[in-house]
């Protein structure tokens, strides 16, 4: 389509050129050359458009020497022409420009205010549950109910559990508000990227515990030293960590690995369910899911991945995730 637009401005300039030509300087025909920069600057670009200016400048000047006799040429008056034609260009280019950056910034708007609404709804509709959970167990307990020791202490489980869900949802609201209004700042320093990575397995070890879960963790002998914001990347391993065992079967092993070659390769590797190839194209989407649940009863917020995704892109890396014996999301860091 783009060649035939092409084709069909060169065609005209030559049709008017013609016309020109034959009227010479008794008609002017310059209203025509102008409507045709005019369609070449809003359809074709401000290069072509600049082309046909030059170029109906040349047409022009060969159309005035038809008769050098009776009309001598004046330079003056073909470099006016010109320049008039490259200015018309010019603005009518810069026109479009500017009407088609105010229709991108209207669209992007509409499609912030969609996420924005689709945003809101999903964090109402997620704490909505536990804030009735809370509700609810906290009224029988005013009242004395249950009356087993036993099943309060479950309620007051329930309860506790709610509010932790709450607050990392929350937490992750706030992340995540920052990130994507471009807030991040990532405050790095030179960080043994060794010792970042044993002390975070060290710690969810604690946490796979009460399931069984093993964590075996592979790494080079030789420390691994990376300018990174230390906060950040632990938030990152923490979440896969946390993800790994939550949807881990009790007894199962996860296994951490680190290889160093042109870049740092970080991953981790469950016995769960697996991510499928369709959950895999929209899993670092904000309040995605996938379909497996945890094995505990673990609850998502939907965000950890997301915040994941930017962290590390914000690094300079890239992560992602295929499917082993359970899921293996893996990512990257500069050298």
């Amino acid at each position: 389509m783009r060649r035939l637009e092409i084709a069909a401005a060169f065609l005209a300039v030559t049709l008017i050129g013609v016309l020109d030509y034959a009227t010479g300087p008794y008609v002017s025909v310059s209203i025509f050359y102008l409507l045709i920069i005019l369609w070449g600057a809003w359809r074709l670009g401000a290069p072509l458009a600049y082309f046909l200016a030059i170029g109906e400048g040349i047409v022009s000047l060969i159309a005035t020497i038809s008769d050098p006799i009776a009309f001598p040429i004046n330079l003056f008056n073909i470099s006016a022409r010109v320049l008039v034609f490259l200015l018309v260009a010019y603005l009518a280019s810069r026109l479009r420009t500017t009407l088609d950056a105010e229709r991108e910034q209207k669209r992007q708007l509409a499609e912030a205010n969609r996420q924005k609404d689709l945003f809101l709804g999903i964090a109402a509709h997620d704490l909505r549950n536990p804030i009735g959970v809370i509700k609810m167990g906290s009224s029988l307990l005013m009242q004395g109910k249950p009356a087993k020791e036993r099943d309060r202490l479950e309620l007051a489980k329930r309860i506790h559990d709610s509010s932790g869900f709450m607050l990392r949802l929350v937490d992750d609201l706030l992340d995540i508000s920052k990130i994507e209004s471009g807030s991040l700042t990532l405050r790095k320093t030179d960080v043994s990227y060794t010792a970042l990575v044993r002390d975070t397995v060290h710690l969810a070890e604690t946490f796979a515990a009460p399931k069984r879960i093993k964590i075996r963790l592979a790494m080079p002998k030789d420390e691994i030293r990376l300018f990174i914001d230390e906060d950040k990347i632990k938030q990152v391993l923490n979440n896969l960590l946390s993800n790994a065992i939550a949807y881990s079967p009790p007894g199962s092993m996860i296994r951490v690995s680190v290889e160093r070659g042109v870049v740092v390769r970080t991953a981790v590797a469950d016995e769960g369910p697996g991510v499928s190839e369709e959950e895999a194209s929209y899993i670092f989407n904000v309040f995605a899911r996938g379909k497996a649940k945890g094995t505990a009863g673990e609850k998502s917020t939907g965000l950890g991945l997301p915040i994941v995704k930017r962290i590390v892109e914000g690094h300079g890396g890239t992560i992602g995730v295929s499917k082993g014996e359970g899921a293996i999301f893996h990512f990257t860091l500069p050298v």
